[in-house]
C-alpha cells in the first residue's frame, strides 16, 4: 500500500512540474517587447511615458487622513523622479463623503494642495443623485464622474490606468 502511495505521489507531482514547464512565461528584459518596463529602468521608462493612476478611494473614513497623505508621498516621489503623472481619485458610492466639505474638511488643505499639483477628483453621479446632493455640497475642485464611480474605474483601466487602491 504504501508502494502504490509513493508512485502515486511522483506520478502527480511530475505531473506539476510538466505543467508549471509547460506554461507560457513572458520577461520583461531590455528591449524585449513587452508593454510593461522591466524591473529598475521604471524611472527612465517613464520619463518619456505618463504614469496614469487611477485610486479608488477608501471607504473607511478613518483612513481618509492616511490616504491624502499616501497621495502626496506617491506623487512628489513621482515628481522627484522627473516622471510625468496622471492621477485621479475616483470616491464611488459612500465613499463621496471623502470629497464633502460637511464630512472631510480637515482635510481640505491637503487635497486642495494635490488638486493644484494636478491630481483630479470625481465623485460618483450615481450616489451624489441617490443622495440627493448638490455640486455646492462637495469641494469646489471635485468633478462628477459619469455614469457611475465603479464604471467611472472600469473606463479608466481599459484606457491604460492602473488601479490603486488602500485598505478598505
Amino acid at each position: 500500500m504504501t508502494k502504490l502511495r509513493k508512485v502515486s505521489l511522483f506520478v502527480m507531482l511530475l505531473g506539476v512540474l510538466v505543467t508549471l514547464y509547460s506554461l507560457p512565461v513572458r520577461a520583461f528584459a531590455k528591449n524585449s517587447g513587452g508593454s510593461y518596463p522591466p524591473n529598475g529602468h521604471t524611472y527612465s521608462y517613464y520619463r518619456h511615458h505618463t504614469y496614469k493612476m487611477v485610486w479608488e478611494a477608501p471607504a473607511n473614513p478613518k483612513k481618509f487622513a492616511l490616504f491624502a497623505v499616501q497621495l502626496t508621498h506617491n506623487l512628489t516621489s513621482l515628481l522627484g523622479h522627473g516622471i510625468r503623472v496622471k492621477q485621479i481619485v475616483v470616491a464611488a458610492g459612500p465613499q463621496i463623503a471623502f470629497l464633502m466639505k460637511k464630512t472631510d474638511a480637515a482635510n481640505y488643505g491637503k487635497l486642495k494642495r494635490l488638486s493644484e499639483l494636478g491630481v483630479r477628483f470625481v465623485a460618483c453621479h450615481a450616489a451624489i443623485v441617490g443622495g440627493h446632493l448638490d455640486r455646492k455640497d462637495f469641494f469646489p475642485f471635485v468633478g462628477a464622474a459619469y455614469p457611475s464611480g465603479i464604471v467611472y474605474l472600469a473606463k479608466k483601466e481599459a484606457q491604460g490606468y492602473s488601479l490603486f487602491t488602500i485598505g478598505n
